[in-house]
């Protein structure tokens, strides 16, 4: 964790793959802890499944999580 930006980053690498998760709080909502998830590949794996558990936490009116296709090319949020 870099004291000075208050940003923790977790970096996993492979031969054809890196997937880094930041984890940070929100500025302006001062109860949330951000996640971020990027990847990034070479493009010579082929396809790449990552299996994501999410934790959703209680039932809130505000917030709904939905699986769905990524924007992404080539990418789909399971």
């Amino acid at each position: 964790m870099s004291v000075f930006t208050g940003i923790y980053e977790e970096v996993y690498t492979s031969d054809h793959f890196r997937v880094t998760v930041t984890m940070y709080a929100h500025r302006e909502h001062t109860r949330l802890l951000v996640t971020e998830i990027s990847i990034a590949t070479d493009g010579l794996q082929g396809s790449l499944r990552i299996p994501l558990k999410v934790n959703k936490g209680n039932d809130s009116d505000s917030v709904t999580l939905t699986s769905g296709q990524s924007d992404i090319t080539a990418a789909r949020l399971w």
